[in-house]
């Protein structure tokens, strides 16, 4: 820059800070417009801010509630993997029941023909529990599989529902931005 255009431009930031001492707008316009001007903007943003926030807030219950439903989910497939296995307590029940006649006090396992597939099956067996103990023991564990997997079923369909809310709703919270 030179000199002269260094002392226009001093001399019209004195102007302007001798019009702001005064009061009066550097817009142009008349300090009662400006005023309300300036208020509208404030209030804009200020409104802008606090909808952000929010916006944020709720970004972050969806996402702890995502993880949660993630977590449940993975929960419930394994509860359905193990209850998958139901049939094979009620068959080592049947199996024992059948054959109850050869097993003796105290044994800890014996080996059964499967009258299904015509393969040997070894049980194992608590010695403490008289052959048509263990084989309830089975069948009420049998019982209980069965149930979890009807009610794992159950909630894994309420789990993945809730999960598709929650993609529509971050869909619509998107479109909102």
């Amino acid at each position: 820059l030179g000199a002269d255009e260094i002392e226009q431009l001093r001399a019209s930031l004195v102007q302007s800070l001798d019009l702001v001492r005064e009061g009066v707008p550097l817009t142009g316009e008349e300090s009662e417009d400006f005023i309300r001007r300036v208020t509208s903007d404030f209030m804009e943003r200020a409104e802008d801010i606090e909808i952000n926030s929010a916006r944020m807030e709720i970004t972050k219950i969806i996402d702890r509630r995502r993880k949660k439903l993630k977590s449940l989910e993975k929960g419930l497939k394994e509860d359905l993997d193990t209850a998958e296995r139901a049939g094979e307590y009620k068959k080592k029940a049947d199996l024992l029941m059948a054959n109850q006649h050869q097993v003796l006090p105290g044994m800890e396992s014996i080996e059964l023909e499967d009258w299904e597939t015509g393969e040997r099956v070894q049980l194992s067996l608590d010695p403490y529990l008289v052959p048509h103990l263990q084989a309830e023991k089975w069948y009420a564990r049998y019982r209980k599989l069965s149930r979890t997997r009807n009610v794992a079923w159950e909630r894994l369909n309420t789990v993945v529902a809730e999960e598709e809310e929650i993609i529509r709703l971050e869909e619509k919270l998107a479109k909102a931005a």
